[in-house]
């Protein structure tokens, strides 16, 4: 009798003490996402950093004119760079802008022509027209950084008004592209050579996707022609366009996974007390043990599998030798083969629920409230007859 009264309590330790082991895998999770920035930050200064440009204007006098319209054609050739497990996207663009400006707005005072650009890294300016004539401009490098973000390309002194502006570059850079409005009238074509694109910002208007390639087509209007400050930031609200990686890694992924570690253990732990005195079995603590300790390499397998194949197939492989091995050892901790299969079908239930809601990005919440709700209520129902005093009492 006593023994069965310090149970629960030792039940309840055994469940503290795997939150150790538990702790020590969402450790190692967080280190792996350090080490990915790192990976992704040293490949950036290598090869070049995500691109946020802004476009075209002119500097005449103390006046900054941005264009009335602009034109922004982008082609994107990809490429994975690796570094031991991760692996980084980086890309080679051809840009091309061709800006319209108020004639009325420039005269014939000296002006200097600018691009917008956020990078780190090198881009070439291929060639620059004004009024449709190009000027000696050809294949000239500039270095970016991350803390300039304008770049003076020409400077005019023009006998006549600017009416347009054509450039086009070459850029290499990294994971993301964005776009920030600074035209009156702004169209942006893009297309690449991959097939899983992530658009941030405003949608575009227009988009095909493949499995190899995709092309977007984004169309915005303002009121904007006279801008006092045309500074970009990688944060901008404005800012829109696409990235390369799947903003869910599979490190976030295994952290979501991990937060509901407690849960599965504790419910798995209270199917077996229940069977234990549904049953007048006597499961030793050290049996929970065991049991508790194959739910949290689960997540350690799930982490390991997932750097090398794809999540959905390392937690399919992850969550099916759990449950293997924990309902053929139920088999003979149960003493019975159907007691094992009940084991099997809810530690399966669970675990697929789990997958289905790491999956939602809005409804997370509310789904897992209702799914604990369910499963309160089911364990409340086959529960409702059993006189737990007199199992005790049995025992």
């Amino acid at each position: 009798m006593k023994n069965q009264v310090m149970k629960p309590f030792i039940i309840l330790g055994l469940i503290l003490g795997l939150l150790i082991p538990i702790q020590i895998v969402k450790s190692m999770v967080d280190e792996r996402k350090e080490r990915q920035e790192d990976v992704y930050d040293e490949i950036s200064n290598r090869w070049g950093s995500p691109v946020t440009f802004g476009g075209v204007f002119i500097v005449s006098g103390k006046e900054i004119i941005t264009a009335k319209s602009a034109d922004i054609q982008c082609e994107m050739k990809t490429e994975i760079r690796r570094k031991g497990i991760f692996k980084v996207p980086c890309y080679n663009i051809e840009l091309t802008i061709n800006a319209e400006f108020e004639t009325s707005a420039i005269s014939g005072k000296e002006s200097t022509i600018n691009f917008n650009v956020l990078h780190y890294g090198n881009v070439e300016i291929n060639q620059v027209k004004i009024n449709d004539k190009t000027t000696s401009i050809k294949n000239k490098a500039i270095s970016t950084n991350r803390t300039r973000y304008s770049y003076e390309i020409i400077t005019l002194n023009p006998k006549s008004t600017i009416k347009s502006v054509s450039a086009s570059f070459k850029i290499r850079g990294s994971e993301a592209i964005n776009f920030v409005d600074q035209a009156e009238n702004t169209k942006v074509k893009l297309s690449a050579d991959w097939g899983d694109p992530n658009f941030t910002g405003k949608l575009p208007l227009k988009r095909e996707i493949t499995k190899t390639w995709f092309s977007s087509e984004w169309i915005s209007t303002s009121e904007v022609l006279l801008l006092k400050d045309v500074s970009i930031n990688e944060s901008d609200e404005e800012a829109f366009g696409v990235s390369l990686f799947v903003p869910t890694s599979i490190y976030q992924q295994t952290d979501r996974v991990l937060k509901y570690a407690l849960l599965f253990i504790l419910l798995t732990f209270a199917l077996f007390f229940v069977f234990e005195h549904i049953y007048a079995l006597n499961i030793h603590p050290f049996q929970y043990l065991l049991v508790g300790a194959a739910l949290t390499v689960f997540y350690m397998l799930l982490l390991a599998l997932s750097e090398h194949i794809r999540f959905g197939l390392a937690y399919l492989t992850a969550s099916a030798a759990v449950v293997m091995l924990v309902s053929l050892y139920c088999r003979s901790v149960l003493n019975q083969k159907t007691r094992a299969l009940l084991m099997a079908l809810f530690l399966t239930v669970l675990y697929s629920f789990l997958f289905v809601l790491i999956q939602m990005q809005q409804f997370t919440l509310l789904v897992g409230s209702v799914g604990v709700l369910t499963l309160l209520a089911a364990t409340m129902f086959f529960t409702r007859n059993i006189d737990w005093y007199a199992q005790q009492e049995a025992l």
